[in-house]
């Protein structure tokens, strides 16, 4: 009951707020980035081979409330990532590795202030927070089968951005966006000690078109 009551107030706030908007900033928009992420990965052993670097994509849907604020929700994808595992063996080359990958995606729900410098050029800053799900697996040298690891939980996010309206209707932008604390809690097994506590910085172009 707690629940509905929260989220019934939640509509109440909302549903006032865009009656109380002006007709002309009343503006629902959909959009798009692809760009590229990089997970922050502490470097627990030198010997790993990482490619930490992946292309993202998010697809998003928000509204804009006024010249100065905007609320957007959506689905993001940051992309795949790999590491090999040297195993030691005694001739010192040649040694058959293990093979970890991690993927991450999940919802997002950002709140962003936005600062019109001209008709056709705007600054904006976004704090976000995440509901994301991490996959990772590992292949075992000489095992067909991989072992699997999942975890899911929310983090946060915070970016910087510009945004170059074309027309009343279509925005053109670039943003940058960190994702902090995607998965405090997962590891891979305790004999690699490679232990997923994770930030990713994502670089994106993207477009946003209003109804």
């Amino acid at each position: 009951m707690k629940t509905i009551a929260v989220l019934a107030t939640l509509l109440c706030a909302a549903t006032t707020a865009l009656a109380q908007a002006p007709a002309d900033t009343q503006k629902i928009y959909v959009g798009v980035q692809v760009g590229q992420s990089r997970l922050d990965r502490a470097n627990f052993n030198e010997s790993v081979v990482r490619d930490d670097e992946a292309t993202s994509y998010s697809l998003l849907v928000g509204y804009r409330f006024s010249r100065y604020f905007a609320l957007e929700a959506g689905y993001t994808n940051l992309g795949e990532f790999t590491a090999q595992f040297p195993l030691f063996c005694p001739g010192g080359s040649g040694c058959p590795s293990d093979f970890g990958e991690t993927s991450i995606d999940g919802l997002v729900l950002n709140a962003i202030g936005i600062w019109p410098v001209s008709k056709h050029f705007h600054l904006k800053a976004s704090l976000g927070l995440n509901y994301h799900d991490l996959n990772a697996s590992l292949m075992h040298a000489g095992s067909d089968t991989p072992s699997r690891f999942s975890a899911n939980d929310t983090s946060f996010s915070a970016g910087l951005g510009i945004g170059v309206p074309v027309n009343d209707r279509l925005e053109l932008g670039l943003d940058l966006t960190q994702y902090r604390q995607l998965a405090p809690d997962l590891t891979f097994e305790e004999e690699i000690g490679q232990v997923y506590e994770t930030n990713a910085t994502v670089v994106a172009l993207g477009m946003r078109y209003r109804f």
